[in-house]
C-alpha cells in the first residue's frame, strides 16, 4: 500500500505496469475517490459509502477507537461526530488484511 500511494499522480513505468496490469491502476483511483476531509455520519453514508447504513458506521467508529493507529479518525464538535473519510476507508481496509488472518 505504500508504494502505491508514492507514485500517485505519476506516469507508471512500464515495466511495473507489465509486472502488476491494470489492477494497480484501478487500485490507485479507488484510493483517490475518498479524500482527507472529515464529514459528518450522514454525509459519510450518503456520499461515500451508500451501502453501510448508520448503525454499521457507528460500529466501526467504536471498533476503530480500539486500535491504536486509527483512534483519531473521528473526533467530536460539541454533539456532532465528524469522521476523516480517508482514514474511514483505511480502517476498513485494515479490519478487512486483519480479519483473514
Amino acid at each position: 500500500m505504500e508504494y502505491k500511494i508514492r507514485i500517485l499522480g505519476q506516469k507508471i513505468p512500464p515495466g511495473i505496469q507489465r509486472l502488476f496490469g491494470n489492477r494497480r491502476i484501478k487500485m490507485e483511483k479507488l484510493y483517490n475517490n475518498y479524500p482527507d476531509i472529515c464529514v459528518s455520519k450522514k454525509d459519510l453514508k450518503a456520499n461515500y459509502f451508500p451501502s453501510i447504513s448508520i448503525k454499521t458506521i457507528e460500529r466501526r467508529l467504536d471498533e476503530s477507537q480500539k486500535t491504536k493507529e486509527f483512534k483519531d479518525i473521528s473526533f467530536r464538535t460539541g454533539q456532532k461526530v465528524l469522521i476523516n473519510v480517508r482514514g474511514f476507508y483505511l480502517f476498513l481496509l485494515h479490519r478487512e488484511r486483519v480479519r483473514y488472518i
